[in-house]
């Protein structure tokens, strides 16, 4: 079929002889327009995929920014009670002595603020194994108690202040 019957055809779904026109040529106008529609469904569909592409590129650069919130959250633990203290207004209990282990490692003794320090978990566990303490002796173990310890606080605080990526962990300061 030509363009100009394709429009003669469309004009003749459009028009007021719509009733008059010929069993044929409703079929033809119909068909054409159901291959249109499919025509324009494969654009858009790839318009999408294109939008997709770059809010995927606008997440990956907006990402490292969204921990920005995190700054007027402050945590203090306790080590007698063994709870994480957020700003003073919530209290965070951690049951697990091995969790308990090393949140003593991520504060400090004195007055139990965050420390401002990238652990390794290789190092963590080296300093475990000199103590005996055979739960966090490896650096996979190490790994695992940081992430627990990090989805409980997420959990309970609704926004990541722990950074816990392979072998490293630290607090978003």
């Amino acid at each position: 079929m030509r363009k100009t019957e394709n429009r003669e055809l469309l004009e003749v779904l459009t028009d007021e002889q719509f009733a008059k026109a010929d069993m044929r040529d409703l079929i033809q106008a119909l068909y054409f327009q159901v291959i249109q529609s499919q025509v324009i469904e494969l654009e858009l569909r790839k318009e999408i995929s294109k939008l997709h592409l770059k809010i995927d590129v606008m997440t990956k650069e907006v990402a490292p920014l969204t921990h920005i919130r995190s700054k007027f959250i402050k945590l203090t633990y306790d080590a007698r009670t063994s709870e994480v203290l957020v700003s003073n207004l919530l209290r965070i209990e951690f049951a697990n002595t091995i969790e308990n282990d090393l949140l003593r490692i991520m504060f400090t003794q004195k007055n139990g603020k965050q420390r401002r320090v990238k652990w390794q978990t290789q190092e963590i566990a080296e300093r475990f194994k000199k103590r005996g303490v055979e739960d966090l002796s490896d650096k996979r173990q190490v790994y695992k108690v940081a992430t627990r310890i990090k989805d409980k606080l997420r959990n309970e605080i609704k926004i990541d202040v722990l950074h816990v990526k392979g072998k490293e962990f630290f607090w978003y300061l």
